[in-house]
């Protein structure tokens, strides 16, 4: 059985006209004439694509390899799931809220949970790490790749008392002896 292709592979993307926003963003990012096409190909698909743009703007502003980010993206557009993040989730709201988390770690986080079928078990487990954690949105950027493959959280480490319990050392031993 051969593998499930999306509709835009191979050779589709060589009959599409590139509308001159995709140009623009295509030439300011660096952007090869195959993934602005691609890129076009899937905007054309999309219901609100100058919206996605000016996201695309954003995202690819913060990006270390836009090209890749590009296709990224164009792969998430096709699934359905590109932004998805924005849809505000109001179980992850409410754990923003209670934790403090900022508005990145709670955008990455709904944009991960919006995937998973079990988020209400996730979200659950996370409510006991993010308790137990002394910077709560960076614990959910560090948990954020273990999330997207399905790796559990687990207990939460270092005893009872959490991320905590730890004490800071320095440079002493736990005899006090340097």
């Amino acid at each position: 059985q051969p593998a499930k292709r999306h509709a835009i592979t191979g050779e589709s993307w060589r009959g599409v006209t590139v509308e001159p926003d995709v140009q623009k963003l295509a030439d300011h990012f660096g952007l090869d004439e195959r993934i602005a096409a691609k890129l076009q190909e899937a905007l054309n698909r999309r219901e609100y694509p100058a919206e996605d743009i000016e996201a695309m703007w954003e995202i690819l502003d913060e990006a270390r390899n836009p090209p890749g980010l590009t296709m990224m993206k164009v792969k998430e557009m096709l699934d359905g799931t590109f932004r998805i993040g924005e849809q505000r989730n109001p179980q992850v709201a409410a754990l923003a809220k209670k934790f403090g988390l900022d508005e990145r770690a709670t955008y990455k986080l709904s944009e991960v949970l919006a995937t998973k079928p079990k988020r209400d078990e996730i979200l659950k487990a996370l409510d006991t790490h993010l308790a137990a954690s002394n910077n709560p949105s960076a614990l959910v950027m560090l948990r954020l790749a273990d999330l997207r493959r399905d790796v559990p959280l687990g207990e939460v480490p270092y005893g009872t008392k959490g991320y905590r319990d730890r004490p800071y050392l320095g440079k002493y031993d736990r005899d006090g002896n340097r």
